[in-house]
This record gives C-alpha cells, structure tokens and sequence, in this order.
C-alpha cells in the first residue's frame, strides 16, 4: 500500500501562501469599502449643491428657512410619530434632531473660522441637508407602517401622483388632437373594453377574442371620421367622459374586495353540481372517517 509523503517545506509554504491571501483579500475589502463610502459621499455633496443651486438656497434667509422647517417640517414629523407611536423611535429622533443642531452649528462654524469658508453653504443648509433630511427619511420609512401612517402617506401619494398624471395628459394633449382620442376611446376603446369584459364575468371565449378588432376597427373608424363629424362635445366634457369616468371606475375595481361581484365559470359551477350537499350519506361514503384510538392502561 502506498503512502503519501508530505513534505514539511511545502506545508509551511502553504500556510504562508494562505495568510499573505487573506491579508490581501482583507486589505482589497476594506479598501473597495472605503471607496464605496467616499463615491457615496461626494455623490451625496453634489446632490446638496445641485439642489441648492435649483432652488436658490444660498440666498435664503434664516428666517425663510425656520419657516419652512417649523411649517412643513415639524407637522411631517408629528404625523409620522403620532404613526408609529413608539417612544423609542420619538426619543430617537428628538436626540438626533437636537444633538444633531448643537454638534453641526458648532463644527460649521470652527471650521470657518479656523480652517476655510466653505462656499454657498451655512450651517443653517448644512444642518437641513446632514440631519433632517435623513431624520425625515427614516421617519417616512417607520411612519408608513402604522395604519395612520398608510393612510397618510396614500392619500398623499394619490394627491401627488394625480396631480402629475394631470400634468403629463395636458402635455399629451398639446401635442394629440382631443376630438381624435375622443372618437378613437368612444369607438373603439370601450367597446373593446366592454367585450373583454362581458367575455371574462360570463366565460364567453368569442366576446373576449372580439375585443382586439372591434377595438382597432373604432380605431381606424376615428381616424376617418374626424374630418367629418363637424360638432363635438366640449373640452370638459370630453375629459370627463375620456379620464374622469374610466379613472373612477379603475379606481372603485381596484379597491373592490377580491371575488365580489364575480360570477363562477361554468365549470367551476358543473362541480358544484355535482358535489353531494352536506351531511349525505354520498359524502359521508366520499369521505373517510378518522382513525380511532383506542386507550389501553
């Protein structure tokens, strides 16, 4: 039988081999580690001076700016606590907000008078940038939890998002012609829509086939009709009936409880059927009856 002969010199050259790897495997690391952070940093003071220079921060007055933080900030944060209703998050944040005052008014202003003026900034944008910004981050994160907080936050989420939908189908408009995408939804988008529909509630394959060209036949029919139907609606009315109904009607199935108002397909409703009716004796004969056990002392 043979044996393996292993040679002293090479297991220590191995150990060596091994320890200067993890040493520059550790060195490679920290140093990946500390370039991340300091990429992070200076995207981070680009972004303060970016938006400063957006919104004309440098010229703001500290007055401009205790009003915006005690009228906008301070209810935000009132809401978000009342959210959680956690007294560690409140005494969590209340340090971080005041011990977070006191330490960059101090810091700011040492190092400007001994070290250099940083441009554009005073402590006052410093202190709104380092400490509230990502208190109210993690205040939006932990308020959005609570059920008053969900509420809050979808209410204004649904204030902001309709408000830029808005926006973005004015801007469309500029560009489309209304009365074409009033013939084009009136032709061809609800009736394909009711198709697909009527074809998905009753389980009909042909109405939700049927969708797709009747949907481009009122296309193409809205194209050529535009330059002969000489009356429309007005702007108003088309918005509401284009936007307004489908956007209330998308809304209210959306937020309809799942299965209501929805039929079962034929085959679901043939099994149905065929189910025996509790307490029969075909069920009982479907279904075994459990186990006994019996008890022996």
């Amino acid at each position: 039988m043979a044996t393996d002969n292993v040679n002293p010199t090479d297991s220590e050259n191995a150990t060596e081999f091994d320890q200067v790897s993890r040493a520059r495997g550790f060195v490679f690391e920290y140093l990946s580690l500390s370039a991340s952070v300091a990429g992070l940093v200076a995207l981070g003071i680009l972004l303060v001076y970016v938006a400063i220079d957006a919104f004309d921060l440098a010229n703001a007055s500290p007055e401009w700016l205790l009003t915006y933080f005690l009228t906008l900030v301070v209810p935000f944060h009132a809401f978000c606590l009342y959210s959680v209703s956690d007294r560690e998050v409140t005494r969590r944040v209340l340090g971080a907000l005041g011990g977070g005052l006191v330490v960059v008014a101090a810091a700011f202003t040492a190092i400007e008078a001994l070290v250099v003026e940083i441009p554009r900034l005073s402590w006052q944008l410093t202190y709104l940038f380092a400490v509230v910004a990502p208190a109210t981050a993690y205040l939006a994160y932990v308020g959005n939890k609570g059920r008053v907080g969900a509420v809050g936050f979808g209410l204004l989420g649904r204030l902001v998002g309709g408000v830029a939908i808005g926006l973005a189908v004015g801007t469309l408009f500029l560009v489309f012609d209304e009365l074409v995408w009033f013939l084009a939804y009136t032709l061809g988008v609800l009736p394909a829509a009711a198709l697909y529909a009527y074809g998905r509630r009753r389980d009909a394959d042909r109405a939700t086939t049927a969708a797709l060209p009747v949907g481009l036949v009122g296309l193409v029919a809205a194209v050529f009709l535009r330059g002969v139907v000489a009356t429309y609606p007005s702007d108003l009315i088309i918005y509401l009936w284009t936007l307004a109904v489908p956007v209330a009607v998308a809304g209210a199935l959306l937020v309809a409880p799942a299965g209501a108002g929805v039929r079962p397909s034929r085959s679901a409703a043939s099994r149905s059927r065929s189910r025996p009716p509790a307490g029969s004796s075909a069920e009982a004969s479907a279904c075994p009856a459990p186990p006994r056990c019996s008890w022996s002392r």
